[in-house]
């Protein structure tokens, strides 16, 4: 046999074979990718005390008694998100530490629109 028609045919039985491996390896990895992506919430912390609460969502938000803040987007990842309370201004030594876990099945989780959903995470004394 010519050694031309066998790099040809061995050249083209490895393209295939390549171009078959690349398309099942995307799919797979977008199938991952749409299975493992968490719902995310328009979060909104609510300082229901009588000092200041620092939220640490996005950075870092400190809220004045009785006042709410927008935090941001965060997902439903498990991610335990925390905020401090002071006893007056933001600062120095906290009383307490909380901690808040979004998810979907939380009953602060508001529907404002199909695509758009909001929740609320309340701090108390």
């Amino acid at each position: 046999m010519n050694s031309r028609k066998i790099i040809g045919k061995s050249a083209f039985f490895f393209t295939v074979a390549a171009m078959g491996a690349l398309t099942s390896g995307s799919a797979g990895a977008l199938e991952s990718a749409i299975i493992t992506s968490a719902p995310s919430y328009h979060l909104v912390g609510s300082n229901l005390t009588n000092g200041c609460v620092r939220f640490y969502v996005n950075g870092q938000h400190d809220v004045p008694a009785h006042h709410g803040f927008k935090l941001g987007t965060v997902q439903d990842n498990g991610k335990l998100l925390q905020a401090s309370v002071f006893a007056g201004a933001c600062g120095g030594k906290a009383i307490k530490t909380v901690s808040f876990k979004p998810s979907a099945t939380d009953s602060r989780t508001i529907a404002r629109s199909s695509t758009t959903v909001d929740l609320y995470w309340s701090v108390n004394n």
